[in-house]
């Protein structure tokens, strides 16, 4: 009792030392028998991975789930783009040669396409239970935003924008990207149903920052640095930026994410695509609990569901050998 009651002492008292955010390591991968552009991740549900991947002259869906790869690929399509995935169902959108570009839903044996009404392409992004997000363009050469719970359709319009893009969805937040009306670049959002919220990350140049995915509290997107990209993942006060190593070229972007794991694509060296997994882990190669933030929030947590021998080894991590 005296080592555990000290022991949550000193995990208390060094919870202000304790970063924003966890590092990441990274882990990258290639759908076998990718060419050309090479592969993209772009969502990731109960650790599957979903994405696309070229071969030829054709683009390919793929699902992953960390050691077979499924190839997806909408009959009658001429390329097909899987985006996200929430437990069995996967949303994303195809090309045909007559009628164009139109979203899909997919639950594992049929595929059920998806056009808003009236519009001239629909493309489908996010999922979360049974509402789906992407966005549409209309006969005025508009795009705009939509939420769609399984029999309506609702626009998404961020006010004074130039174009409005939902990308994803985590219970009743949406986020996505805007065109700035004075033309200077993209913002990210995210939507709470109610409100918009502009996300911008400091030092963003060029064509500014795009939100892609949410998970809790956490938000994932890219944005420019110049002369590359990069991802970053955003807790609503903080942002952390996402460089997978080797990147070059376009850099990094950062899709989708759940729990402690972000997954998306990054460009090499040699002008070819990867995917890629980052995850979070604690100093002393803790995974945090729920959202992967790491700060005194969590330390309820952490203290909850972790060992003693564990939480030992993370105080002595910090310099704080309480048993000695």
């Amino acid at each position: 009792m005296k080592k555990t009651l000290i022991l949550l002492f000193t995990i208390m008292a060094v919870s202000v030392a304790v970063p924003a955010y966890a590092d990441y390591t990274y882990k990258t991968f290639d759908v076998p028998g990718a060419t050309v552009l090479g592969t993209y991740a772009y969502g990731i549900s109960g650790g599957t991975i979903v994405g696309t991947y070229s071969v030829a002259n054709k683009n390919y869906g793929f699902v992953y789930d960390g050691a077979t790869y499924t190839t997806l690929d909408v009959p009658g399509s001429t390329s097909t783009y899987a985006q996200d995935i929430d437990g069995s169902k996967i949303v994303g959108y195809y090309w045909e040669s007559v009628g164009g570009w139109h979203g899909f839903v997919y639950n594992g044996s049929t595929y059920t396409t998806l056009n808003f009404q009236n519009a001239l392409s629909t493309y489908a992004y996010g999922i979360s239970g049974g509402n789906i997000v992407g966005y549409y363009w209309d006969s005025s050469g508009w795009y705009y935003g939509f939420v769609y719970d399984g029999s309506t359709y609702t626009t998404l319009n961020v006010p004074d924008s130039e174009g409005t893009y939902a990308q994803g969805i985590d219970g009743s937040n949406i986020v996505g990207y805007y065109g700035d009306s004075d033309g200077g670049g993209y913002y990210g959002f995210v939507y709470d149903g109610t409100n918009y919220k502009t996300i911008n990350v400091p030092g963003a140049t060029n064509w500014g920052t795009v939100a892609y995915g949410i998970s809790g509290s956490n938000i994932v997107g890219t944005y420019s640095g110049g002369a590359k990209n990069y991802g970053f993942v955003y807790n609503g006060a903080t942002y952390k930026t996402l460089d997978v190593p080797g990147s070059s070229g376009f850099g990094t972007y950062a899709q989708g994410i759940e729990g402690c794991k972000i997954v998306g694509y990054y460009e090499d060296s040699d002008g070819k695509y990867h995917g890629f997994v980052a995850t979070a882990s604690l100093p002393g190669d803790f995974t945090s609990p729920a959202d992967c933030d790491v700060d005194g929030s969590d330390l309820a947590a952490l203290i909850a569901n972790t060992s003693l021998m564990d939480l030992a080894t993370f105080a002595q991590n910090f310099g704080k050998n309480v048993f000695q």
